[in-house]
C-alpha cells in the first residue's frame, strides 16, 4: 500500500524503523488529537479498583492496538498489575466482542477508548458497566505513507486531506465518518510521538 489509516502505536514502529511517514493526523469527534482508553467491569462484579484484576482476565481489543491495548496496559502497569504474568489477556479482535464478553461473564474487565465506548453505547446496553479507571493520553490514529513517496506528493495529499472541513464535499465525507469517531484531519504533530513513547515505557513493551 501507498497509503494508509492506522493507529499511532502501528505508526511509531512503522515510522521508528524508517518504513513510513505521516501525511495527517486525525482529531476525533471530541475536538482532541488524543483518547483516553477507559477499563469497565460489570456493575455488580464488586471490583473497584485495577488492583483486585491480578489473577482476572482482562479483554483488550488488539496487541497492536493504542486505545485497545499500548494505553490501558502502560496504566496497569503504572498502577501495579503487570497484564502478563498477573493476569490474563484477552484479545477480543473488536469493540462488539470486547462488551459482549464482560457483559457474558468471559472477561472480568474491558478496556478501550472511552469515545468509542460512548459511540457503542448508542447502540448496545451498557447499563450494566461501570468505568473504574482512565489510561493517561495517546494519539490518535494518523494518514501515513511509504516513505519512498515523493516529498511533495505528501505534501499536496496533506493539503488536500486537512482542507476537507473548507468544501461542502469534503464535510459531507467527514460525516459519513462520525461513526469512526472522525471529524477532520489536521497536519501531523511529531510531538505526539512522545506519548506513544513513553506508553511503551510504561507499559514494558519489549520485555
Amino acid at each position: 500500500m501507498d497509503v494508509f489509516y492506522i493507529n499511532s502505536h502501528i505508526f511509531y514502529k512503522l515510522k521508528q524503523s524508517g518504513q513510513s511517514v505521516a501525511i495527517a493526523q486525525m482529531k476525533n469527534i471530541a475536538n482532541s488529537t488524543t483518547s483516553q482508553s477507559d477499563i469497565f467491569v460489570r456493575t455488580d462484579s464488586n471490583i473497584n479498583d485495577v488492583a483486585q484484576l491480578k489473577g482476572k482476565t482482562i479483554a483488550f481489543v488488539s496487541p497492536m492496538g493504542a486505545g485497545g491495548y499500548l494505553a490501558p496496559r502502560a496504566y496497569f502497569y503504572e498502577h501495579g498489575v503487570q497484564t502478563k504474568g498477573e493476569a490474563n489477556e484477552l484479545f477480543t479482535k473488536n469493540l462488539t466482542n470486547s462488551i459482549y464478553d464482560v457483559l457474558l461473564g468471559k472477561a472480568d474487565a474491558v478496556t478501550m477508548c472511552g469515545v468509542n465506548y460512548e459511540l457503542m453505547s448508542k447502540k448496545l446496553d451498557t447499563g450494566e458497566l461501570k468505568i473504574i479507571a482512565s489510561s493517561t493520553e495517546y494519539p490518535e490514529n494518523v494518514i501515513a505513507a511509504r516513505s519512498e513517496l515523493p516529498p511533495e506528493l505528501i505534501a499536496e495529499l496533506t493539503s488536500i486531506i486537512t482542507s476537507m472541513p473548507n468544501t461542502p464535499e469534503g464535510q459531507n465525507v467527514l460525516k459519513g465518518m462520525e461513526s469512526m469517531k472522525i471529524k477532520a484531519f489536521i497536519p501531523y504533530d511529531p510531538e505526539l510521538e512522545n506519548l506513544t513513547r513513553e506508553l511503551l515505557a510504561s507499559g514494558k513493551f519489549g520485555s
